[in-house]
C-alpha cells in the first residue's frame, strides 16, 4: 500500500496499523521536498522504519513525484543535477528502510526539445541514477507514466537496453497504460525487466483513474500475464482514498486483489 492512499498528513502509525489490518504485506513510503532539505534523515527514516517493524510489514520499494519537477529528460544540467539529488536521497532512504527498488520517472517532455534530445538525456541520466543505486544497493526502477515519452511497451523495453544497466528495471504501473495500450502486453514484452508493479484501475469511459475492478482494465489477463513472466514481487497500490471515509479504500482494495489472485 502507497502512502498516498491515505489522506496527506496521516501519522505513519495510522497508516501503517490500517494497511497491516486490512491484510497487507508491505507499504510504499514516499520521500518528499522536506525530505531533500532534512538535517538528520537517518534519524527520521530510521524512526518510521521502527514503526513499519513494529506491525511487521516489509517496505516493498520508496516512491516520490519530485521528478515532475525535477526533469531527468531536460537539457538544463542544472535540473538533472537536481534530480539526481532525488535518486541519492531516495537510495538513502531505501537503504535504511532494507527496500530493494526506488521509483524514478525518466523524464518529461518539453515542447522545444526534440524527441530524439530527450531520449538521449534520459539516457544519460538514468546511467548516473544506476552509478548512484549501486552504492547503496538498490534498483532504479523506471515508471511508466503519463509524460508523453516512451508510450508503448516495445520502446520502453529499448529504452532499458540502450541505458544498459544490470539495476536499471522498469517500475510498471498497470493503470498508467490506458487508454492508449493494454497492460498485458507491457508485462509480456518486459517481462523479467519488471522490478515492480504498480496498481490502479483506469476507466476509459470519463478518462479517470479508478479503485481496482471497477475500471476498464482485463484484470485477469493482467494476472495472467503476471504468472506467465514469473513475476513474484510487490503489487503497490496507488489509489486516492475515498472522501467519505479515508480507510475504506484500503479493504475494498485488498478485497479485489484477493478476488483477482486467488
Amino acid at each position: 500500500m502507497n502512502v498516498w492512499c491515505y489522506p496527506a498528513g496521516t501519522p505513519y502509525e495510522d497508516m501503517v496499523k490500517w494497511t497491516k489490518n486490512a491484510g497487507y504485506e508491505g507499504i510504499e513510503p514516499v520521500v518528499d521536498e522536506a525530505d531533500l532539505k532534512e538535517k538528520d534523515l537517518k534519524g527520521k527514516w530510521t524512526k518510521i522504519k521502527e514503526i513499519i517493524d513494529s506491525h511487521e510489514l516489509k517496505v516493498s520499494s520508496v516512491a516520490t513525484g519530485l521528478f515532475w519537477r525535477y526533469n531527468l529528460a531536460s537539457s538544463d544540467v542544472k535540473q538533472i543535477e537536481e534530480g539526481l539529488k532525488v535518486v541519492r536521497v531516495m537510495c538513502e532512504v531505501a537503504s535504511l528502510l532494507e527496500a530493494k527498488t526506488i521509483l524514478v520517472v525518466p523524464g518529461v517532455a518539453i515542447p522545444n526539445v526534440p524527441y530524439e534530445k530527450l531520449i538521449d538525456n534520459m539516457v544519460s541520466s538514468i546511467k548516473k541514477a544506476s552509478s548512484i543505486g549501486k552504492e547503496y544497493n538498490v534498483i532504479i526502477g523506471v515508471e511508466n507514466v503519463w509524460n508523453r515519452l516512451l508510450a508503448g511497451p516495445l520502446e520502453f523495453k529499448w529504452f532499458l537496453e540502450k541505458v544498459n544497466e544490470d539495476n536499471v528495471k522498469a517500475y510498471f504501473d498497470i493503470g498508467n497504460t490506458l487508454p492508449h495500450s493494454l497492460p498485458e502486453h507491457w508485462i509480456r514484452v518486459l517481462g523479467k525487466d519488471i522490478a515492480m508493479l504498480h496498481a490502479k484501475d483506469f476507466d476509459v469511459r470519463d478518462l479517470r483513474f479508478r479503485p481496482i475492478l471497477e475500471g476498464s482494465i482485463n484484470w485477469s489477463e493482467v494476472a495472467k500475464a503476471i504468472k506467465e513472466v514469473g513475476y513474484e514481487g510487490f503489487l503497490a497500490i496507488e489509489i486516492s482514498p475515498y472522501e467519505g471515509h479515508p480507510y475504506k479504500m484500503v479493504f475494498d482494495v485488498k478485497s479485489a486483489l484477493d478476488m483477482i489472485f486467488k
